[in-house]
């Protein structure tokens, strides 16, 4: 990326195609997309880039094995497709990872119908390692005994355990990383992005967009940036953009948020794949307890969110302790308590029975919302749902706020070289270190502290190793 006072002169001095709000995946994903396809695009973020859903997410880049079970193949699909686009694009960041599910008889999850299944998802999947390297391929499923799934994970509950299928899916060893490496590739291809520019007003001219007013949280003075298309990446953002600018009320889905978060335990991993386990043995919930950096991942949990503000959604002690209460239950022997917990990873996800009656249920489909009936031609929403579709979410907006017409995709636009780390371990020598911050600082606009240790790297993610590094780093920042 540029310097960020080259970023903000750029976007207070050119016209663009099309102006995307939210740095998260979704923005960067449609950023990139429109990029690579020769936009003028550019990008504003209200706080630090990937800082919210896209940082909180499980980590796991899912191929569609789920969709089998209602037979949805377009789904499934599309799936298969976005995980290889990934695991091909970014090797650095993602790899195989195996996947266990015990089964005990109830419902489909029985091992003669999840042989079935998997044996059908490696058939319809068999493009799933084209162009991979083989470090990057994805093996076939497998149905495994009851002695076989207890010898790889003794924290399996025995009783009634039939055996269990074993499947794999991609894994994001770094997605904050990834993010920033999505940057790179679309600012590369001519997309200016800009954090910590807050999005204040959708400018509009006989019910048309005709640019987006912007504060810079940083300056704190005001920029117009002028476009006719507006993508909203940001979900509730929209809602309040459309209020300040005089438009119609906006579409209710927008204010229906659910609460969905994830933990990051003091404890090992039960086992070296990501085992999928319900306190009802296969009803109910379903978590998946994650290998990651030497660590216990567990998620994930939701519930509706009622609170109102969407600033910095976090559960509650009562959530925690019930999701631990269930994650002991389902499995034996952890004995996981709010000690053990390091980090909450949490946000707010779209949701399809929020509110105070509702169950929490989350949205399994993106929402694409064209404003242009609520007076604002040229203003979209995307709601998106996963990380792992996230680029396939992006052609398809991008698609709709072209007119149908999607641009086609220009060979000059390939990603540039990746650059090179660490990004998981912060360097012990001061002169490696030092050069490492001010290098990020320089080029990745870090404005603060976490945006370095939490969102450039994975150094501070453990709070402990942060609270050690800082000291070094404010001192190689000049802080």
């Amino acid at each position: 990326m540029m310097r960020r006072s080259e970023q903000r002169d750029q976007l207070a001095t050119q016209h663009f195609d099309l102006a995307v709000v939210g740095g998260g995946i979704s923005g960067v994903a449609v950023a990139l997309e429109a990029a690579r396809r020769g936009q003028r695009v550019a990008l504003v973020e209200r706080d630090d880039f990937g800082q919210h859903c896209s940082f909180n997410s499980l980590r796991i880049l899912h191929g569609g094995l789920r969709y089998l079970q209602s037979l949805d193949l377009p789904r499934f699909f599309e799936s298969v497709r976005e995980r290889r686009w990934f695991m091909q694009n970014f090797p650095e960041c993602c790899q195989p990872l195996e996947c266990l599910m015990p089964l005990y008889g109830h419902g489909l999850k029985r091992p003669a119908i999840l042989r079935a299944a998997v044996a059908l998802n490696d058939t319809l999947s068999w493009r799933r390692n084209a162009e991979l390297p083989e470090a990057q391929h994805i093996p076939r499923g497998k149905v495994l005994s009851a002695s076989a799934t207890r010898a790889q994970c003794q924290h399996v509950p025995p009783q009634g355990l039939r055996g269990a299928v074993r499947w794999h899916d991609g894994q994001m060893t770094n997605p904050s990383r990834l993010l920033i490496e999505m940057l790179h590739w679309a600012t590369h291809a001519g997309a200016t992005c800009l954090n910590y520019a807050q999005a204040t007003e959708v400018q509009l001219q006989d019910g048309r967009v005709v640019g987006l007013k912007v504060t810079d949280s940083h300056t704190h003075d005001s920029l117009t940036i002028k476009t006719d298309r507006i993508i909203n990446c940001a979900g509730q953002w929209a809602a309040r953009a459309l209020h300040q600018a005089d438009a119609p009320d906006p579409p209710s889905e927008l204010e229906q948020p659910a609460l969905a978060f994830n933990l990051l335990l003091d404890l090992p991993a039960i086992s070296h794949a990501a085992v999928a386990l319900s306190p009802g043995r296969g009803q109910g919930r379903m978590y998946f307890l994650t290998p990651w950096h030497n660590r216990l991942m567990v998620g994930t949990f939701h519930r509706p969110w009622t609170q109102g503000s969407t600033a910095s959604p976090q559960p509650t002690a009562a959530d925690i302790a019930l999701f631990l209460e269930e994650l002991n239950t389902s499995t034996p022997g952890l004995n996981a308590t709010t000690d053990h917990v390091l980090r909450v990873w949490s946000g707010l996800i779209p949701a399809r029975h929020p509110g105070p009656e509702g169950d929490g249920e989350t949205a399994h489909r993106a929402t694409v919302i064209d404003h242009a009936p609520l007076g604002a031609k040229g203003l979209w929403t995307l709601q998106a749902v996963k990380y792992t579709t996230a680029m396939a979410e992006a052609r398809r907006v991008l698609r709709r706020a072209c007119e149908g017409r999607l641009p086609t995709l220009l060979e000059n636009k390939q990603r540039p070289t990746p650059h090179e780390g660490p990004w998981d371990t912060a360097p012990t020598d001061t002169v490696q270190l030092t050069d490492a911050v001010q290098r990020l600082h320089a080029e990745e606009a870090v404005l603060h502290l976490d945006d370095l240790l939490l969102r450039r790297t994975d150094w501070g993610v453990v709070p402990a190793d942060a609270r050690a590094l800082a000291p070094a780093v404010l001192t190689a920042l000049g802080w």
